[in-house]
């Protein structure tokens, strides 16, 4: 009799063993499951901003944004780069280099300070008015066309269409200034 308890407990633990091992097996392939899941997830996700200062829609999903969120970021740059007095000149600067992207900041930041030596010397107070914006987000660039209107001592020194180009990178959804060059009218 004793034989026949230790045989039925050999196999009672055996198939113990069994159950344990499918058991962790599936919770294994449960996590893999669960984890890819949740990588793909995570590309498919959609965050939409609005601000209170924003009338329309931010959509950033993944790396992707949608063109009004560029561009009201490229009205944002152009404004810290391009809309200054003497007083306020050097808040706007640190601003737009907080929005420029690691490989154009050094480029960027020797260009503002040549200028900061001539906003302060000669007091020139500049204003931009964009008016035409137009995105090729391809190649992640913007050209802005406005009236662009600098003083020097309360005397008008310029009062002309310009156009600008911008590019940028979108970094984790973030907007990153890439680059601004003055284009010449045609």
């Amino acid at each position: 009799m004793h034989i026949k308890k230790f045989i039925n407990k050999f196999d009672n633990l055996k198939a113990e063993n069994r159950l344990l091992k499918f058991v962790i097996i599936v919770i294994g392939i449960g996590c893999v499951v669960s984890s890819i899941l949740s990588l793909q997830a995570v590309k498919y996700q959609k965050v939409i901003i609005l601000p209170p200062a924003v009338d329309k829609r931010i959509v950033i999903r993944g790396s992707s944004v949608n063109a009004e969120y560029i561009e009201l970021f490229s009205k944002y740059a152009m404004g810290l780069l391009l809309n200054y007095t003497p007083r306020i000149y050097d808040d706007q600067i640190n601003d737009l280099l907080k929005l420029t992207s690691p490989g154009y900041y050094p480029a960027l930041n020797r260009k503002l300070i040549e200028m900061k030596e001539n906003v302060k010397r000669l007091a020139i107070t500049s204003m931009f008015y964009p008016h035409i914006l137009r995105i090729n987000q391809e190649k992640q660039e913007i050209k802005i066309l406005g009236l662009r209107i600098q003083t020097a001592r309360s005397q008008e020194i310029e009062r002309e269409e310009k156009i600008y180009m911008l590019n940028y990178q979108m970094i984790n959804g973030r907007f990153y200034v890439d680059g601004i060059q003055e284009i010449e009218k045609k």
